[in-house]
């Protein structure tokens, strides 16, 4: 009960930020795939070891990232990635991370300027994720971005 709310808290919090650099649209869309990917069974001891919820999460990640900062970008292309590879392939979670880290879709973009790949978009996933989600343990379940 007590996750539940606070969750419902949090994802209002969220709706109430200012949409600086990334519109609602963009925001909406990353919060839909963050459910989809932090939802998976295989990631589900993460979010309970960090006493959280998929929902609060990815909303806790929505407060923890900078508008139009490069984070955003790496995690918001990530999250499309992942989503994306779980719902062509039917793969859960690590499946995807595991497929697509593998090669099967290095480098990220022909027409990518910076020569990103999906592992540098996983590197700042975990960067950013496992700190976020070592916070909110340590905050007894709460963000501590909101």
């Amino acid at each position: 009960m007590k996750k539940t709310i606070l969750a419902s808290c949090l994802i209002g919090a969220a709706i109430m930020l200012p949409a600086c650099g990334t519109s609602d649209s963009e925001k909406s869309e990353m919060f839909n795939q963050c459910r989809m990917v932090l939802g998976d069974r295989t990631l589900s001891t993460n979010i309970r070891e960090a006493d959280t919820t998929p929902d609060a999460a990815c909303t806790c990640l929505e407060a923890t990232l900078d508008d139009g900062g490069d984070d955003r970008e790496k995690i918001s292309t990530f999250f499309e990635r992942i989503s994306t590879r779980m719902a062509s392939a039917d793969e859960n979670a690590k499946e995807a991370t595991d497929a697509l880290v593998s090669g099967i879709l290095l480098p990220d973009d022909a027409d990518s300027d910076d020569g990103e790949t999906f592992a540098d978009n996983l590197s700042a996933f975990n960067r950013v994720v496992n700190t976020m989600l070592k916070e909110t343990k340590e905050n007894n379940g709460a963000c501590p971005a909101i």
